[in-house]
């Protein structure tokens, strides 16, 4: 099947028919889209307070169900002190991967987009803005928090990352320190939950 197709869903009650059109479109669309979202994972997390935060947020925090996204981040700091401030000149949505970081040879959606927003550890409070309109995206706002790992359903284990040539990385399980935080998109209501990755 190909091109503009509908669905026709009848009601025999009330002798209704409802039709709906779709598209039946190639693979290739949903990596080169970018501001297509990727279906929500089937979990939906409800969060729960963790006992400890993380001492610091700086460095990767890297999805649980893709460990090939990672959300880079680098905090303002203050005589060598993290402040809640996320530094929008060192901060991305990126790849995992570095040869993928390239929006222009990899065409991933997260290949490289600045943040921007606070993370404010002491108040478990996230606020962050990721811009992809450099890609020809929009400016995406998550609110989140800091979660109790042990309380959802993922191990503490970030599973495989398998980057392509030239930084084939294969079978590798980045550690991780055990913390996770929760974001939930603003305008789609898609939720990001992502570890700690050990420096």
């Amino acid at each position: 099947m190909s091109g503009n197709l509908e669905i026709k869903i009848e009601d025999p009650d009330c002798l209704d028919v409802q039709t709906i059109p779709f598209n039946v479109i190639d693979d290739d669309y949903f990596f080169k889209n970018i501001d297509f979202v990727p279906p929500t994972p089937p979990d939906i997390i409800i969060p729960e307070i963790p006992i400890a935060f993380p001492s610091y947020v700086d460095n990767a925090w890297l999805s649980a169900d893709n460990p090939g996204y990672c959300l880079w981040f680098k905090m303002h700091k203050v005589n060598g002190e993290e402040t809640s401030l996320v530094n929008p000149d060192s901060s991305f949505e990126q790849s995992t991967c570095w040869c993928e970081q390239d929006f222009n040879v990899s065409h991933l959606p997260y290949a490289m987009n600045r943040m921007g927003g606070v993370i404010d550890k002491e108040s478990n409070f996230i606020h962050i803005f990721i811009d992809r309109t450099p890609i020809g995206g929009t400016i995406e706002e998550f609110s989140g928090m800091f979660i109790d790992l042990a309380a959802t359903s993922y191990l503490n284990n970030l599973g495989t990352l398998n980057c392509p040539d030239p930084c084939f990385v294969s079978g590798a399980h980045p550690p991780t320190t055990g913390h996770m935080l929760l974001l939930t998109s603003k305008q789609t209501g898609r939720q990001v939950v992502a570890y700690q990755k050990v420096p």
